[in-house]
């Protein structure tokens, strides 16, 4: 069972702690339970319904009303006004659902919301705008111990089916001359940034190779002993155990010195030193850019 401080929830739910206390005292709208020190606790059916409270009272509902709504007339008044929201409103309805799918292992909604959210918004802007806060979202339950990896994992896999089948239904490329090498390093396990940019080359018309996640320097020199690559692009997350990113960077720069490459994720804001063939993408604006025009030019 997840368990949840008052902290926490303001902190998922984006709602200020003494709002949360005035809803409790006053309208009666959330049930906490309470430790023996008196300090309130929630679990994951407070969450949810907390985080439905939070989708009608930014909509511009007031709260006095949405108190007077059932858990049914909660649910379906918010599915209602989710139709005639905002597009950030609507980013925040589906960032919603899939935190509530996730916590239950619910494959069938998680399948749903993605779909819905890619069929009306285009894969991309599904990434950018609901698939990254989601997983900000899951992030802040994953450092208070209140999501599993297997929760975690459950839904990042279920994305990953998007994203492949995304990348395969993309046109083949026609630029054969300005190929990719797409990996992350060993010990980087996170694969989904790899995927969408897979899929924004592809996208571009551009040839990738993808040789997936948690790859060997030593692996990636015997595939381009076979293969003629212009660009190694790579993605990191996690900082590397082996030994230091800068140290890894300088490695990997002199071993494929004819190659360009272009490292992108918040390891890229870790680095003291930047070797003449390497590009840093350090933000999703910068991945977003150069993914659409994905033909840098470096200066020896």
């Amino acid at each position: 069972m997840n368990v949840f401080t008052i902290k926490e929830i303001e902190q998922i739910c984006g709602i200020k702690a003494h709002t949360l206390r005035i809803w409790e005292q006053r309208y009666k709208i959330i049930s906490p339970k309470r430790k023996e020190s008196n300090h309130r606790t929630f679990d994951s059916d407070d969450l949810k319904h907390i985080l439905r409270i939070t989708f009608l009272y930014n909509a511009g509902l007031k709260i006095s009303k949405i108190a007077r709504l059932s858990c049914s007339d909660l649910i379906n008044m918010t599915s209602l006004l989710a139709e005639k929201q905002t597009p950030t409103r609507t980013n925040d309805l589906y960032v919603t659902q899939l935190i509530n799918a996730t916590l239950d292992f619910d494959e069938q909604t998680i399948d749903m919301v993605l779909q819905d959210a890619i069929n009306r918004k285009g894969v991309e802007r599904a990434i950018v705008s609901i698939i990254y806060p989601f997983f900000e979202k899951i992030g802040l339950l994953w450092l208070t111990d209140n999501v599993v990896p297997a929760q975690e994992h459950f839904c990042s896999n279920l994305i990953r089916q998007k994203l492949v089948r995304a990348i395969e239904e993309t046109p083949a490329p026609e630029d054969q001359d300005n190929t990719f090498v797409l990996f992350t390093p060993e010990g980087e396990l996170h694969e989904l940034p790899l995927l969408f940019m897979h899929y924004l080359l592809k996208s571009a018309g551009i040839t990738v190779y993808y040789l997936g996640v948690n790859i060997p320097v030593a692996d990636i020199k015997f595939f381009l002993s076979r293969k003629k690559v212009r660009y190694l692009y790579l993605h990191a997350i996690t900082p590397l155990t082996s030994s230091s990113i800068d140290m890894y960077m300088t490695e990997l720069a002199a071993i494929f010195s004819e190659q360009e490459i272009i490292v992108s994720g918040p390891v890229t804001r870790t680095l003291t030193s930047q070797a003449s063939n390497m590009r840093l993408l350090s933000s999703m604006k910068e991945i977003l850019a150069f993914g659409k025009q994905p033909l840098p030019v470096v200066t020896r």
